[in-house]
This record gives structure tokens, C-alpha cells and sequence, in this order.
């Protein structure tokens, strides 16, 4: 009896477990599709560069072809966006001109031409309106990129400047710059440390149980995926913060 009721303790909590990492998951992939759909639906409402021309898919196939487009990957950019803006302008004066970027923002399309110089801001707003996109379009600047969901709504800014002319920015006040990083460290920390407090709770509570009891296989399996799943989300964090302290620092330095 009191074995039976063990056991059926521990196929509990081992669904318990192991449902977590499947409903970050789950949830995770149901945020990417939000993303994409929602992108679409803004995208209508704020097209991304409203006066460039999209290519067409067989075009841009001959451009890979030819090896006149390369193709890049950049996951995770939002937790550092600094580090972003800094290698894509760096793609820039290379000669990777940014053409376009996946709708989940992930991949980046560039097409091979003369280099340039070109200033680009990754901003982050809870929210945004028409007016905006239409003070940063006045001002010189086009959306690469735009991401509205519940999560993140983020906006890839670009701006062409003349070789000796001083790099445009968006954020031209250093305070406000770094209030803005802090708002995205803390938003981000909201998100992922509920979770993370979780998994640590559940994988404690997995080996106080394994102490009394034989640790199987699918528990051993769920405590490595709640383990990957902490390292992954803490790594976001501390991106985050990293990001908010190199701004402090650069400001300490201008003083």
C-alpha cells in the first residue's frame, strides 16, 4: 500500500516536472508565432522602409546564387541590442548593406555593394504609435525592422551619414539612454525571473526526492532540461544587465 501510494507520488511530481520545460516551450513557440502574426498585421500599418522595394523571392534566390546576398543569423540580439548595432555597422562599412530581416527577427539579409557609413538604433518602446515612426521618418531615419508583441516591441532603426559627419543617434541624451537600457533589464527580469525561481524550486524539490527514492531515467532527463532551461534564461538576464552596465560605464567616462 504504502508503496503504491509512493509511486504514484512520484509519477505526480515527475509529470510536474517534466510538464515545466514543456510549457516554456510551448510558450515560447506560441510567443514566436504571436511575433510573426503580429508583425504582419503592423506591418501593414507601419511598413517596414514604406518607400523601398521588396525583391522577389526568385530574385533574391539568383542574388544568393550569384553570391551578391549573404544570409546571417543573430539570436538573442534584444539582450545586448548595443552589440547588434555595433556589428551591423560594422557589416556596413564592410559593404553588407542590410536589405531586410526575417519576420521574427532573427535572420538578416544583406546584399554586397560599396561600403558606407550607416548609424543603426535598436529601440525598445511599450508603446508606439504613428507619431512615433513618423518623428524618426522625418528625421532621416528608416525601420528595418519592427516587432510588436505583449513581450517585446522592439524597432530597428537605420540612418546613412557622410564619411566625417558625426554619427546620428536617437538616443542624443546619455541619461535617458541609460534609463532606457535600465527600463529593458528590468522588463526582461520580470519576465524570466518567476521562471527561473520556479525550475530552481522544482529541481530542489527532484533531489530531496531522490534521496528516499531511485532516481530513474525520466527524472534525470527532467532535471537536465530544467537545468538548460535556468542556464538559458539566466544567460538573458545577465545580457541584459551587461548591457545596461557598459552603457553606465561609457557615461562615467564622458564625465
Amino acid at each position: 500500500m504504502e508503496h503504491s501510494f509512493l509511486s504514484n507520488k512520484a509519477q505526480i511530481h515527475t509529470g510536474a516536472v517534466l510538464a515545466l520545460p514543456i510549457y516554456s516551450v510551448i510558450k515560447i513557440n506560441k510567443t514566436n508565432k504571436q511575433l510573426s502574426s503580429e508583425n504582419i498585421q503592423q506591418n501593414k500599418l507601419h511598413k517596414v522602409d514604406p518607400d523601398e522595394k521588396r525583391l522577389s523571392k526568385y530574385k533574391e534566390k539568383q542574388l544568393k546564387r550569384s553570391g551578391k546576398m549573404v544570409v546571417k543569423r543573430k539570436f538573442g540580439w534584444m539582450y545586448a541590442p548595443d552589440k547588434l548595432e555595433h556589428w551591423l555597422e560594422t557589416m556596413e562599412e564592410k559593404g553588407y548593406h542590410l536589405y531586410r530581416m526575417s519576420k521574427v527577427g532573427t535572420t538578416f539579409y544583406f546584399i554586397i555593394d560599396c561600403p558606407r557609413k550607416v548609424s543603426y538604433c535598436a529601440d525598445y518602446q511599450n508603446i508606439a504609435d504613428e507619431s512615433y515612426f513618423d518623428i524618426h521618418r522625418d528625421a532621416g531615419w528608416k525601420s528595418a525592422f519592427i516587432s510588436y508583441s505583449s513581450f517585446q516591441r522592439w524597432t530597428l532603426w537605420s540612418r546613412e551619414y557622410s564619411e566625417g559627419e558625426e554619427r546620428p543617434q536617437i538616443h542624443s541624451d546619455k541619461s535617458h539612454h541609460l534609463k532606457h537600457a535600465r527600463r529593458i533589464a528590468i522588463t526582461y527580469s520580470c519576465m524570466f525571473l518567476p521562471l527561473i525561481f520556479v525550475y530552481i524550486l522544482n529541481i530542489r524539490i527532484s533531489m530531496e526526492w531522490t534521496f528516499d527514492n531511485h532516481l530513474g531515467k525520466i527524472q534525470m532527463v527532467s532535471m537536465i532540461s530544467l537545468a538548460l532551461a535556468i542556464l538559458t534564461f539566466g544567460s538573458f538576464l545577465a545580457r541584459t544587465w551587461l548591457y545596461y552596465m557598459r552603457l553606465r560605464r561609457l557615461n562615467e567616462c564622458d564625465l
